[in-house]
């Protein structure tokens, strides 16, 4: 047979609320990425992997390109998902690049990027997800099957992967059908049965036509591979010289993405340093900065408020710059989330809603100097906060150091 080399690039944009609207809209949830424990799926030894069932042939693909199995064409949603994958780790994702060899097999047909894990997957040259030709087909029972893999080059972090998949000849093997995603340190003959750092097991598959899926998931360790491999529930006993009874996947469209850290707003917060005659001196601690923030928006903290009433030095108190008198007095609110904190209007409005007329958050200056200052002691709450070395939320009225003002 002529070996032929088709090549249509694709790129596919905007995952994450396509991804999910495609999956709803024909039934199918995103499934959330899970760990699972070693031994849920049974472990069969290598040796038996291969003696359970030879591999079988192509003819799946045949079929379909013979008509007898017709994809639906695409929606809008899926042809916008199928045009990219921004920033994509894995190569030849789309699977729009191979070269057919003797066979739909790989080998001897070669796919870029991929490589067979488990006897040998095909690469089907007709339409996949989104129109454009080239998807890879792999198939499996509860022990044993097909896999193929991408070698990656991961440290520890936080992905986002998505990818398409239909169960293939549906109408004549087991359904519903199953695939593992799992990232490794190295391919493994038997996927079946051991978990990966991550392991993406997917919710019971039975469309016949393309859908997606979308896993966000976290790796402690850096893993260097990517193994895929179908699977149902059938045991090795079960489907020994009954090719009838494992499930063929379909799969195309593989996207992979780091999933950056959600830039944040922080605020600055401040510490009860001593209580004395009464009073009490708030203010900086180690990890304080008056200057970009020190808390991240999502800690929930309580929060300084001050009614300055021109009280007057108490006996023992000597201030000066950085020790200064406030005149007034000082309480903490109850906990409260620090993106809630917009403005300095909706953070003494939280003041005067606690403790009345008068109170507003308690400001970085009204010492008259900086970094601490003293004010008479108006609730037990502070006491607490100075035994436990509590951190609440503070304001600073000249520098980006509060939540609401702060650079993310």
């Amino acid at each position: 047979m002529p070996r032929t080399t088709l090549s249509a690039p694709r790129s596919f944009a905007r995952l994450s609320l396509v991804a999910v609207a495609i999956s709803a809209s024909l039934g199918l949830n995103p499934v959330s990425a899970q760990r699972t424990p070693a031994g849920s799926l049974s472990a069969a030894p290598g040796a038996a992997l291969a003696a359970a069932l030879p591999d079988l042939p192509e003819s799946p693909v045949a079929d379909e390109a013979a008509g007898n199995l017709r994809a639906a064409a695409p929606n809008t949603a899926e042809a916008q998902l199928a045009r990219g994958c921004r920033d994509n780790l894995l190569q030849n994702g789309d699977v729009s690049t191979f070269t057919m060899g003797g066979s739909t097999n790989f080998p001897p047909s070669v796919v870029p990027g991929w490589s067979p894990s488990v006897h040998s997957p095909q690469v089907g040259p007709t339409p996949g997800f989104g129109g454009a030709r080239g998807w890879l087909l792999a198939w499996g029972y509860g022990q044993g099957g097909e896999s193929f893999q991408q070698n990656v080059n991961l440290p520890a972090g936080t992905y986002r992967l998505t990818l398409a998949t239909r169960q293939h000849n549906a109408s004549t093997n087991p359904t519903p059908a199953r695939y593992r995603v799992a990232f490794r340190n190295g391919a493994t003959p038997n996927p079946w049965g051991t978990p990966g750092a991550a392991t993406l097991d997917s919710a019971p598959m039975t469309n016949a036509n393309w859908a997606t899926q979308t896993y966000t998931f976290t790796t402690t360790t850096a893993t260097n591979a990517m193994q895929v491999n179908t699977f149902n529930a059938n045991s090795t006993s079960a489907v020994r010289g009954r090719p009838d009874r494992v499930s063929w996947m379909a799969y195309d469209s593989f996207c992979l993405q780091a999933v950056k850290p959600e830039a944040r707003r922080r605020g600055m917060t401040w510490v009860v340093r001593e209580v004395r005659n009464g009073a009490v001196n708030v203010g900086n601690h180690a990890g304080t900065n008056p200057y970009v923030g020190d808390t991240p928006e999502t800690a929930i903290l309580p929060m300084l408020c001050i009614r300055q009433t021109g009280l007057p030095v108490p006996a023992g108190i000597v201030p000066d710059f950085y020790h200064g008198w406030s005149g007034g007095e000082v309480r903490l609110t109850t906990p409260v989330t620090g993106s809630v904190l917009t403005s300095p209007a909706i953070a003494n409005g939280i003041c005067a809603a606690q403790f009345g007329t008068g109170w507003r958050m308690g400001e970085f200056h009204d010492g008259n100097g900086g970094h601490t200052y003293w004010a008479q002691l108006g609730h037990p709450a502070l006491l607490e906060a100075f035994r436990a070395k509590t951190k609440f939320w503070a304001a600073i009225n000249d520098q980006p150091a509060n939540v609401w003002n702060s650079v993310p």
